[in-house]
């Protein structure tokens, strides 16, 4: 399709693929507007059950919580409000990784987990995304390459981390 495609279509296609905020604007984000206000308002109202899985399907059966039930709404939940994000924006990797981890460790509690992660995920992006502009003016880089490396690094780090404890 590439080969086929305009010069501008193709690369607008390569800067989608390595996952870029650059171009967007309202009128581009607001046809999948719907969708994801519908997906965050099911995801507030998943939270309890969540909560609930946290200790064990057992535990969460015996509360009256129907386990198979609520795992694919939740994946359901997850799957759409990906979708939609990676449509807008391309694959922005290491975002969903890093963020509730750093969220668990600023705030040192799982209480509004969901909440956090999502706010620290927004937080990253946004950090990333204004390194991208900034870092090697005149030029912008994809968000997605600077998410990359940061979250390779992040993601050495853990490891490190891990076989020291062993």
């Amino acid at each position: 399709l590439l080969l086929k495609a305009s010069l501008e279509t193709a690369l607008t296609a390569g800067l989608w693929n390595a996952g870029s905020l650059n171009g967007l604007t309202w009128a581009k984000t607001s046809p999948s507007a719907p969708i994801i206000i519908l997906m965050l308002i099911a995801a507030a109202l998943l939270v309890r059950r969540m909560r609930l899985l946290e200790m064990g399907d057992d535990t969460a059966c015996a509360l009256g919580v129907s386990v198979e039930r609520s795992r694919l709404l939740m994946m359901l939940v997850a799957v759409v409000l990906t979708a939609a994000a990676t449509a807008l924006a391309g694959p922005i990797s290491f975002i969903a990784l890093v963020a509730p981890h750093i969220a668990r460790r600023i705030s040192g509690t799982a209480r509004w987990g969901l909440t956090q992660a999502a706010l620290c995920g927004a937080l990253l992006l946004l950090a990333a995304d204004l390194c991208a502009q900034q870092l090697f003016m005149p030029y912008q880089l994809p968000v997605g390459v600077v998410t990359v490396s940061l979250g390779g690094i992040y993601l050495i780090v853990l490891l490190i981390q891990e076989s020291r404890k062993k």
